[in-house]
């Protein structure tokens, strides 16, 4: 039998035990809310950041994502804010460190990729532009924004046969928009398919009448055929759509200059024909000043022996 001592040794020993127990569930029941309050304070505090962000109060999102990261270093969604702001403030080298690191973190984070392929077009590495964005079509082959700039920074760089893929994929899996029909006509003309060009421009005038980048790819089709007549006639449709703006416009002028006519290639180029690469969204912008403001000059169709004045290509893909 034990001893008196014993039993009670063991009874002083069972209440310690059970006390112990009793803190480390009353620690876990306080900790677990307090975690999860945490949690959504910072989730909050990153929506109120991504906020600042879109209304340019960049100083106030910087301290607000500042103050986040010294409390969780490792928060993705943080160091992909922060990257952007970076971004936009032209400090490229710091933004690739940061979306870099986010990307480490939470490698499917779809944003950080779309991030890093905009980084890398401001930073001259179309390679590695193009290598984010298939990573953003692999994590989400729905992602109709990705596939549709994959698709044209492939075509823009001469990887034809790839640009078509992805867009036909996309045709396949779901309704195309005309966007992507048009660019899907622009990469079998390069291809030198004039039939499945025009397929997809009729189909984008099927889905949108005045569309002026279909226009204009008939137009190119129909010179490829030496129907002069029927490519002067859609230049000068699209000449109408494109109104004052000055991408189209440009575009226009190309095509006109590709047709001979260079009266109508110089009236609706710009003269003063300069590339500015806008950090915020990495847009190409034309300086364009109409001589007749009030109205749209008429279209004149006039051949003439002139060269086009050089102007740099006026699209990126993010637009």
């Amino acid at each position: 039998m034990q001893s008196a001592a014993s039993r009670c040794a063991a009874r002083q020993t069972g209440t310690s035990f059970l006390r112990r127990t009793t803190l480390v569930l009353l620690l876990l029941l306080l900790t677990a809310p307090f975690a999860t309050a945490q949690t959504t304070n910072i989730q909050a505090r990153l929506e109120n950041a991504a906020t600042l962000i879109r209304e340019s109060r960049i100083a106030e999102a910087e301290q607000q994502l500042k103050s986040i990261l010294r409390m969780t270093p490792n928060d993705a969604a943080a160091l992909n804010l922060l990257g952007t702001i970076r971004a936009q403030q032209g400090r490229l080298n710091e933004a690739e460190i940061l979306l870099t690191r986010a990307a480490k973190i939470d490698p499917a984070f779809v944003a950080v990729h779309m991030n890093l392929a905009f980084l890398y077009l401001l930073k001259n590495a179309p390679e590695k532009t193009i290598s984010e964005l298939k990573q953003v079509v692999k994590l989400e082959p729905s992602n109709v924004e990705a596939n549709y700039k994959l698709a044209r920074m492939l075509l823009s760089w001469g990887q034809i046969d790839e640009s078509i893929s992805v867009i036909e994929k996309v045709k396949s899996a779901q309704p195309t928009t005309v966007v992507f029909l048009t660019l899907l006509g622009d990469a079998y003309f390069r291809k030198g398919d004039t039939d499945k060009a025009e397929e997809n421009y009729l189909l984008a005038l099927a889905t949108q009448q005045e569309n002026a980048d279909a226009m204009l790819g008939l137009a190119k089709v129909s010179q490829n055929r030496g129907d002069t007549k029927t490519a002067l006639a859609y230049l000068s449709r699209a000449k109408e759509l494109a109104g004052n703006s000055p991408e189209l416009l440009y575009k226009v002028g190309l095509a006109a200059f590709g047709l001979g006519v260079f009266d109508e290639a110089q009236s609706v180029v710009p003269s003063n024909c300069s590339r500015t690469a806008r950090r915020d969204r990495c847009i190409s912008a034309m300086s364009y000043t109409n001589k007749k403001n009030s109205t749209r000059p008429k279209v004149t169709l006039r051949k003439r022996s002139k060269p086009m004045p050089a102007c740099p290509s006026l699209t990126t893909i993010w637009e």
